[in-house]
């Protein structure tokens, strides 16, 4: 903002109209950049939110993934073993807000490897749900997540 110096012999009223010009232009800026700086804040929020949410569904892959492998399965206790290392991921994910284990699905298989022990595949889907429907970008978004490891016992 420019500074008006008073200078004698020039008269008050002409230093108050050049102010009265400029006395609307700080609600007129903020009238425009308002809306840019919230919807900069709420992309902002989202990204966050997802990075957040993608994260944490790598992680439960990963620790469900290392709880199979950690323990034996046969053909009689495989049911109860799916069912463990299920439970496994979704324990994981409930750190998240508003998470809920219904829409979780896990998928774990398993190939018997020449040396007898198996290899585990677990994969994982989870939507995503944004806080505002952006144009151009589906809601929900589908996270997934795959993780393979060998059984070590």
């Amino acid at each position: 903002m420019a500074t008006y110096k008073f200078i004698p012999g020039n008269s008050p009223r002409a230093f108050l109209s050049v102010r009265r010009l400029r006395s609307g232009t700080s609600a007129t800026e903020l009238a425009v950049l308002l809306p840019l700086i919230v919807g900069l804040c709420l992309v902002a929020v989202d990204l966050g939110r997802f990075g957040y949410t993608y994260i944490a569904l790598s992680q439960a892959v990963q620790v469900g993934s290392q709880y199979g492998a950690s323990r034996d399965v046969t053909s009689f206790s495989e049911s109860d073993w799916l069912d463990q290392v299920e439970q496994a991921v979704v324990d994981e994910m409930t750190g998240i807000p508003n998470f809920d284990p219904g829409r979780l699905n896990v998928t774990i298989s398993t190939v018997e490897e020449p040396d007898g022990l198996n290899r585990i595949e677990l994969d994982a889907t989870y939507p995503f749900d944004l806080v505002i429907d952006w144009p151009f970008v589906q809601n929900p978004l589908v996270l997934r997540r795959t993780y393979t490891t060998r059984q070590f016992q």
